[in-house]
């Protein structure tokens, strides 16, 4: 740490050719360290380089001052992003520690989506671990794959926050508390799913595509199965859905092997108010199945990563 107290704002040189394009290998060959280079590679999961990508990367130069920042720590002295091409980059910066990431950009019905790369072959160990940061020596190379869903690579799923977040794609959380009915007059309200039926019983859930993925693909439908007893628990939800349009249906499945088809809604109950003397009235917008849309998120550091969880209502 006594050597990152002498570190001082530089600026880097992004070298779009031979590296960044793949003029001097193929696309998809593993880079290779060059001195006083940070570079890599970007690629699907299948290899494929990837068109288009941002890298940003910061840290610290070598042999100068650092500023403080507000809070007392050193501010870094290089903070900034490049636009790759053909699964490749390599970007000049003088000696020092850094860190390095990539995201994608999709247009997609008018709306931008910027999905994070996972990196393909991050240190063990950081030079200086705390601030995840690596000399540059005689060059770093930092390789990132475009996943739109599947595990994390290492992600702990043992608390609410970070089982939700563990995997890569789109979120769609249960809910099987929905009741119906009117409000006074001796009147009763209608029996939620989750008290209907044994805990026992099997929901299945089942996404179809409607149309492309955010990334042009045409993607599978996928089917989930959770059991009824799980409603109310933050793992009662399906994770690593590729994000995209799908329609959703249900079905449930007792352990009598009874199969009950489910009704589903995008929205919770809702109350309508009536007018003097009237009752209000509790009611859920019920479907046979109902659209799934997986919007960009919007909360965080720009520019926001992944996209927004979902919340499908399940009922009688």
């Amino acid at each position: 740490m006594k050597h990152l107290l002498f570190f001082v704002a530089a600026t880097a040189t992004l070298v779009l050719g031979a590296g960044a394009r793949g003029s001097d290998s193929t696309a998809g060959a593993p880079a290779s360290p060059r001195r006083g280079y940070i570079s890599g590679t970007v690629t699907r999961e299948d290899g494929q380089p990837v068109p288009s990508f941002t890298v940003q990367y910061s840290g610290f130069e070598d042999g100068k001052l650092a500023d403080t920042a507000y809070n007392g720590g050193l501010s870094e002295t290089i903070d900034a992003t490049i636009a790759g091409h053909d699964g490749r980059f390599a970007i000049k910066v003088p000696p020092g520690a850094y860190r390095a990431s990539a995201y994608v950009t999709y247009r997609y019905r008018e709306r931008e989506y910027n999905l994070e790369c996972e990196p393909m072959n991050p240190p063990a160990r950081h030079d200086y671990d705390g601030l995840g940061l690596d000399k540059l020596g005689d060059g770093l190379v930092r390789s990132f794959v475009l996943k739109l869903s599947g595990k994390k690579d290492g992600a702990p799923e043992d608390s609410e926050t970070l089982y939700r977040s563990a995997y890569h794609g789109g979120r769609v959380d249960l809910d099987c508390q929905q009741v119906e009915g009117i409000l006074g007059g001796g009147n009763t309200f209608t029996k939620a799913l989750r008290d209907a039926y044994p805990r026992e019983s099997q929901i299945a859930v089942t996404l179809t595509p409607q149309g492309p993925l955010v990334d042009g693909s045409k993607g599978q439908p996928i089917t989930a199965k959770l059991p009824l007893g799980n409603d109310g628990r933050w793992t009662f939800c399906l994770r690593g859905v590729p994000p995209g349009i799908y329609s959703a249906s249900a079905v449930l499945t007792t352990p009598a092997s009874e199969t009950v088809p489910l009704r589903v809604s995008p929205t919770p109950a809702k109350t309508i108010l009536k007018g003097a003397g009237q009752y209000d009235k509790t009611v859920v917008d019920w479907q046979p199945s109902t659209i799934v849309d997986f919007l960009p998120n919007d909360l965080g550091p720009q520019p926001c990563f992944g996209v927004k969880p979902v919340t499908l209502y399940l009922g009688q």
